[in-house]
């Protein structure tokens, strides 16, 4: 028992000391975060109290005892004022009300610490600390259970209401687990000692409760945008049942076999470890995959869902060009809404060019009263801001969307609990979804909002690449494939390339092929963070142009929460091998620059290496990982690279093209020339050292034909 409280000891103050480190370092803005690392650090000390007399014996302990019973006071008004402003959105209990309470605390504090009338003697009997209580420990008792019904009540208050009906159902998780840690406290604190006489829990019960409580309210106060206390627990009850079921019966087989030696027994080592290695791998073979399966089960029933909803857009995608077609689309990817987040309504807008607006298209469920939204909207801003999927909660919680109240109350006024916005390959918004209320009356759930985004792009691209294919065949161009790839190029490579602090970019792109599909460009994720993508879908005509479209499209309507090469390759790997339009692959290069960080991820699939030319070494050096084409491989993972910008550079990228021009003799472009260009003019812009390369592959090639698409980007980082 001993080395267990000492454990639950040291294990509770190192992690109320990373609680302290993690809010003062990364949320010490906001005033929740604030006070609930005073909190955390205010345990340390309570919980050292406990622990301090493991290792001094001669330590007064009367003078320690009161100090711990005063920490305890003070921990407990202050888990009570901390209750009074979460969630930092909310409104937070006037500052006159906080000041009252917290008098009974503060003078009980400096009481209990200072005199002896709270505790009147203690002493250590090598497990646990005991105690004589002084005169007036009904009064410390007092406004320790008026602290505690305040937390109870104030959360409780909350909980029903608080006008964000998404965060009171976490809340009723947090509110929840509050309470069974006060429960072990009041258990171990109280009932524990003065009805059973057993005082040696008291030490092991208070740790345990306050490394319950940060815990839990450490993750509630980390991101209240994107909560999921249902999975947090269950993840909780899973490890923790791996650990019991792992630990104990091993330790079990060990301790028997040990006393049946002793007891003159013989049973081999042998066969003692192989029991042990049995029923070890009998459970984590057997048991646990099925304890995993169950903890994921909503998860794995979303994903299955949504794997029968992208074959079902397949099918209909083959009857492309036929009268029904549109029918076929809509009935397909709004009627599943139903099936897949058990929705009772949903509506589509898509925008009308001759009337600038936003007009119904499509409804299941009860028809909405919203039927025509104007292009200049409030509404149609905050989905181009937005660009991603918005829920109802985060016009509460995040500060983007929090300024538009107008929208809010048309959200709330029509039962919208989820927007869904729609882009085309410029960025200009196309349509907009309406998702109404679940079947069961709840808010939607983490992942379900999480499978609504990945919906979000896979309607978007299959819409998209429809209008943008009916738009070509309505040119009258579908028949000749050349026309057809020139029109899908004009209409995918940038004329201009994004830029962000610190980064400027230009390109260069020749149209030597109407078979090429080559592609590249460049998005803005939010004012730190770039993307960008380059892609070579071989040269194979219409299909490598509509696969390139098809990467455009995805990567366009990428949201802001992609913002590592590995979420966007994985993206446009899965949107690429569950393609109708054409079953080919492209070789790709992606890479994200951070402009706070000054650092670059980057991952190669397949594609030629990003060549980096440092400043002030005069070197250069390649940046490449190892990566198979997107679109051969649904489940590869992609993997990347960093690189942390120490000084002025200038970066290269460059397709394959590059190496098929050749002059009159037939020697090949060298990447060697481009090289020395920039080696040669570094003090100049992008967009100048494109002119030079330019010039040079001209000058010479001039008398002879290039029959490959080339593409090239320079870019900057200061």
């Amino acid at each position: 028992m001993k080395y267990i409280i000492i454990l639950c000891c040291f294990l509770t103050i190192f992690y109320a000391l990373y609680v302290v480190l993690v809010n003062v370092l990364k949320r010490f803005s906001y005033a929740v975060n604030r006070w609930f690392s005073f909190i955390a650090l205010l345990t340390a000390g309570m919980i050292s109290c406990l622990l301090v007399p493991f290792f001094i014996p001669n330590i007064e302990i009367t003078e320690l005892t009161r100090w711990y019973f005063a920490l305890i006071i003070i921990i407990n008004q202050a888990f009570f004022h901390y209750t009074q402003i979460f969630p930092r959105w909310e409104k937070k209990s006037p500052l006159f009300i906080i000041i009252i309470s917290a008098i009974p605390g503060v003078i009980t504090f400096l009481y209990t610490g200072a005199t002896n009338s709270i505790i009147l003697s203690a002493s250590f009997d090598g497990l646990h600390i005991q105690f004589v209580y002084g005169q007036f420990i009904v009064l410390y008792l007092i406004v320790f259970i008026f602290y505690i019904m305040g937390t109870f009540l104030t959360l409780y208050y909350k909980v029903r209401r608080l006008e964000n009906t998404s965060f009171r159902y976490q809340l009723f998780y947090v509110f929840m687990g509050n309470h069974i840690g006060a429960l072990i406290i009041l258990i171990s604190f109280i009932i524990m000692p003065y009805v059973f006489k057993r005082f040696e829990y008291h030490s092991l019960g208070i740790s345990l409760a306050a490394l319950m409580l940060l815990y839990i309210n450490n993750y509630a106060i980390s991101d209240e945008r994107y909560l999921n206390f249902k999975e947090f627990y269950l993840k909780i009850v899973y490890y923790g049942v791996v650990l019991v079921f792992t630990v104990i019966p091993t330790y079990w087989i060990l301790v028997n076999s040990y006393r049946y030696f002793l007891a003159g027994g013989q049973i081999p080592a042998v066969a003692v470890a192989f029991l042990n290695f049995v029923y070890l791998i009998f459970f984590t073979r057997i048991i646990q995959p099925y304890l995993e399966k169950w903890i994921k089960r909503e998860y794995a029933g979303l994903e299955k869902r949504f794997n029968e909803f992208i074959q079902a857009l397949s099918q209909v995608e083959e009857f492309e060009g036929d009268p029904t077609y549109w029918d076929r689309f809509f009935t397909t990817t709004m009627d599943s809404l139903e099936y897949l987040f058990n929705v009772t309504s949903a509506s589509f807008l898509m925008y009308n060019e001759p009337e600038k607006a936003y007009i119904l298209s499509h409804t299941i469920g009860q028809p909405p009263q919203v039927k025509r939204i104007s292009a200049d909207d409030s509404l149609v801003q905050l989905c181009q801001i937005a660009k991603t999927t918005i829920h109802q909660s985060l016009f509460y919680t995040d500060e983007i969307i929090k300024p538009f109240d107008d929208v809010l109350a048309l959200v709330k006024n029509n039962s919208i609990e989820v927007i869904l916005p729609c882009f085309d390959q410029s960025g200009k918004l196309i349509g907009i979804l309406f998702i109404g209320p679940h079947k069961k009356g709840r808010p939607y759930t983490f992942n379900e909002i999480e499978f609504m985004e990945l919906y979000r792009v896979k309607f978007n691209s299959a819409l998209v690449n429809s209008l943008q294919i009916e738009e070509v065949k309505s040119k009258q161009i579908g028949e000749h494939d050349n026309l057809v790839v020139s029109a899908i190029k004009n209409s995918i490579i940038p004329r201009q390339m994004p830029y962000i602090d610190h980064i400027r970019i230009s390109s260069f792109f020749m149209n030597n092929s109407n078979l090429g599909g080559e592609f590249f460009n460049a998005k803005v994720l939010h004012k730190n963070a770039l993307a960008f993508l380059i892609s070579d879908c071989s040269y194979s005509g219409v299909d490598a142009a509509v696969l390139a479209l098809e990467l455009y499209a995805a990567f366009e309507s990428l949201s802001p929460t992609y913002d590592t090469p590995e979420k966007i390759m994985q993206l446009l790997n899965w949107v690429v091998c569950t393609s109708k339009f054409t079953e080919r692959y492209a070789t790709s290069f992606c890479f994200t620059f951070n402009s706070e960080l000054l650092s670059l991820k980057y991952i190669n699939a397949a594609f030629n290496p990003l060549i980096i030319y440092e400043i002030q070494n005069d070197s250069f050096i390649e940046l490449d990982t190892k990566g198979i084409p997107i679109g051969i491989e649904k489940d590869f993972i992609y993997e990347s690279k960093e690189y942390v910008i120490k000084g002025p550079c200038i970066g290269c990228i460059y397709s394959n093209g590059i190496t098929g021009a050749v002059n009159q003799t037939g020697q090949p472009y060298s990447i060697g020339r481009i090289k020395d260009l920039i080696r040669l003019h570094n003090s100049e812009s992008p967009a100048l050292i494109i002119r030079r390369i330019s010039s040079d592959i001209d000058t010479y090639t001039s008398n002879t034909a290039v029959k490959e698409d080339i593409s090239i980007i320079i870019f900057r980082i200061e």
